[in-house]
């Protein structure tokens, strides 16, 4: 774009037209969350933004991070407002975006398990929280009585055996924990 600016003199006499080169940046901010984005797991940031060349991002809890595409981990679940600003330059032009960014996850996986002689039948199980819509995985699967796939089964230990359960919630958020 071509500024023009034209200076007259007293009964237009004479005038002198100056022309100079502006440049307007079309920096735009803009970035997209890998979803699920879970707490305690990565949360993976794509810069999506126009003529951008410096990022500084605010997650919402106190982090910041200034590379392109970042990751960030969340401690706990909730809705953070992350900031991206974005910078042009040399021109030094600048743009923001704000976006609410849902973090679910599996708080505190707890399990309850009894203390059984050998060849006896235990009971183990979620203690905490209450899960819907979850997938439920119990290793060693050879010592869990049917049905498998519940948040409280039945062992039949051999000996001192630890079980671990692996729950893989509706959004796609897995934790993890044993007893034994």
């Amino acid at each position: 774009t071509i500024a023009r600016l034209v200076l007259k003199g007293e009964d237009d006499a004479c005038s002198i037209t100056v022309e100079l080169p502006v440049n307007f940046s079309p920096v735009r901010a803009n970035f997209s969350v890998a979803l699920p984005a879970c707490a305690g797991s990565s949360v993976f940031f794509a810069n999506t933004s126009i003529q951008a060349d410096q990022s500084s991002w605010s997650f919402g809890d106190g982090g910041t991070s200034q590379l392109l595409n970042p990751s960030h981990v969340y401690n706990a679940q909730g809705n953070y407002s992350v900031t991206l600003i974005v910078t042009d330059l040399p021109l030094g032009c600048m743009d923001t975006i704000t976006q609410m960014v849902p973090i679910t996850g599996i708080p505190s996986l707890q399990l309850f398990g009894d203390t059984i002689c050998h060849g006896d039948t235990a009971l183990i199980g979620v203690q905490a929280p209450q899960l819907t819509n979850a997938t439920f995985v119990w290793t060693p699967a050879n010592l869990v009585l049917p049905p498998q796939n519940d948040d409280v089964v039945f062992v039949v230990p051999t000996q001192t055996t630890t079980f671990s359960l692996t729950v893989i919630d509706g959004s796609g958020c897995q934790d993890m924990a044993t007893t034994t």
